[in-house]
């Protein structure tokens, strides 16, 4: 579901996502922008009291956990008719698929308009969820990204690996970050359980 309207009641939320802190900002008509945050001056903002933030941050971890391939998250899109227009056929990319920005103008229909169609996609305000990464250039070599070249790289890798794991092997750092979560879960329920003191868990997140 998208919407292309406009609402001033909004709720903020930080996610730390396994590529970096990540703002997320709903509102009453949906996700408004999602964007990876690498300002320290940034704060951390409160735990996600509105649905939206929930299930969106629900979806996210599972995608980065390897375990989802789309989402189905409401979107409330700010753009100019162009620029939504736009947005909306990245949705249409398939996870572990890429295209280029030529294919990405003929799919709205302005096949000469790669450059705005490229300014289009730098604009886009909700990463992941809108691919944008999943657009490179003519040669195959991939393009600017909000994100960063790496976090992009890192994405396409994951998607690649989701959609046919049987050909890719897991990415190191997915491999990590799924150790981790496993040890954490471990460590929390042994002190749960009172088997693991407070200092044990405060010393292994010293060592991270």
């Amino acid at each position: 579901m998208t919407n292309t309207g406009v609402s001033n009641d909004t709720s903020l939320a930080i996610w730390a996502s396994p590529l970096g802190r990540i703002r997320l900002l709903v509102s009453d008509l949906g996700l408004v922008r999602l964007d990876f945050v690498d300002d320290n001056s940034v704060a951390d903002a409160d735990g996600p009291d509105h649905p939206v933030l929930r299930e969106t941050i629900r979806q996210l971890d599972a995608y980065f956990a390897g375990q989802r391939a789309t989402f189905e998250i409401p979107l409330d899109l700010r753009g100019t008719p162009f620029q939504n227009a736009c947005w909306l056929a990245l949705t249409d990319i398939p996870c572990g698929e890429t295209i280029t920005y030529r294919e990405l103008a003929a799919r709205v229909g302005r096949p000469t308009a790669i450059r705005a169609v490229g300014t289009a996609n730098g604009a886009n305000p909700i990463s992941v969820i809108v691919p944008c990464h999943r657009v490179i250039g003519t040669d195959g070599t991939l393009r600017g990204y909000g994100g960063g070249l790496e976090r992009k790289e890192r994405l396409l890798a994951l998607e690649r690996y989701v959609t046919r794991p049987s050909e890719r092997e897991m990415p190191r750092w997915l491999e990590d970050y799924l150790d981790n979560a496993e040890a954490d879960a471990a460590l929390q329920k042994a002190e749960r359980l009172g088997f693991v003191s407070l200092e044990v868990i405060q010393a292994r997140e010293e060592i991270r």
